[in-house]
């Protein structure tokens, strides 16, 4: 499924995925992964975050929501659920 912000929204197991994320970039780049938030659109008051994920300045995937908390871990999520679809995971 696409949004309007072009990121692609996957299921993945909702339990702490940043913390996996980061867990997964730790043990194999031994960094520690970096979100980038922006709003993206919306309205005023109801604005739309788009937040990318990176680790070693490589984007991994982005999410898109109405917090940018919430868009940082459907980031994680979508990387997540990327890695477990390529098998690397």
């Amino acid at each position: 499924m696409q949004s309007k912000c072009g990121s692609y929204i996957l299921s993945c197991n909702k339990t702490d995925t940043k913390a996996k994320f980061q867990q997964w970039a730790l043990k194999k780049f031994q960094k520690i992964p970096r979100y980038e938030s922006n709003k993206c659109g919306g309205l005023e008051d109801q604005p739309i975050f788009l937040s990318q994920v990176f680790v070693d300045n490589i984007k991994y995937f982005q999410g898109e929501g109405d917090s940018k908390k919430d868009t940082e871990k459907l980031a994680s999520e979508n990387a997540l659920a990327k890695l477990k679809q390529e098998g690397l995971i």
